[in-house]
């Protein structure tokens, strides 16, 4: 759940999603036998999905209205303003941030699902600019964030103590493996500077 991971967010009512709320709010489509769009049309409701940031703004108002984008929002206000993990989580960070000191980028390395990711990012071209940067300045230190075990041990062979990771169970389905992929988020975006996969939206 949100609470789990974030504290509250001020003006806001946020509430977890049941089974009656997939079908109230949702997407409608097949999988849900198109009951949204149904309750949406009784209700005189209007729904909007997969909205960009212009268009949300630029809405206007009058009834109810649902809206499920997966599309970024920051621009309309800022993230950092909203989202602060749960004291426990920070701790988290803040104690995994005392060791990276101000010289450390932040490597995000994107595999299983995406393939898109893999094909134009390389782990190749991950090595070379890691390989180039050490040469250049032999103080940098480098962030492995990943969604595969295997990347992270294999550059920890390789470039031995420039290599900083966080022991982080790489699943999406445990309370675990969601708290440590905010873990690493936060923790990747106190770096000094951030190489990305292209196309993944982590």
């Amino acid at each position: 759940s949100f609470s789990s991971l974030f504290e509250p967010i001020p003006n806001i009512k946020l509430v977890d999603c049941s089974l009656k709320d997939y079908f109230n709010y949702n997407i409608s489509g097949k999988y849900n036998l198109f009951i949204p769009s149904l309750i949406n049309m009784l209700k005189n409701r209007e729904a909007h999905y997969g909205l960009k940031i212009d268009e949300l703004s630029s809405l206007d108002i009058n009834n109810e209205i649902v809206i499920s984008t997966y599309s970024q929002q920051g621009e309309l206000y800022p993230i950092s303003q909203l989202f602060h993990p749960v004291p426990k989580i920070q701790h988290i960070i803040d104690e995994f941030k005392i060791k990276m000191g101000d010289n450390t980028i932040g490597c995000h390395i994107r595999r299983t699902d995406n393939t898109t990711a893999k094909y134009n990012s390389s782990l190749d071209k991950f090595e070379q600019k890691i390989s180039e940067q050490i040469e250049r300045d032999p103080t940098t230190k480098i962030f492995i964030c990943s969604d595969d075990a295997t990347v992270k041990s294999s550059l920890l062979r390789k470039y031995g103590d420039r290599i900083l990771i966080y022991n982080s169970t790489l699943t999406r389905n445990s309370y675990r493996g969601i708290r440590d992929a905010v873990v690493e988020l936060w923790i990747l975006s106190s770096t000094k500077e951030i190489w990305g996969s292209f196309w993944s939206s982590y």
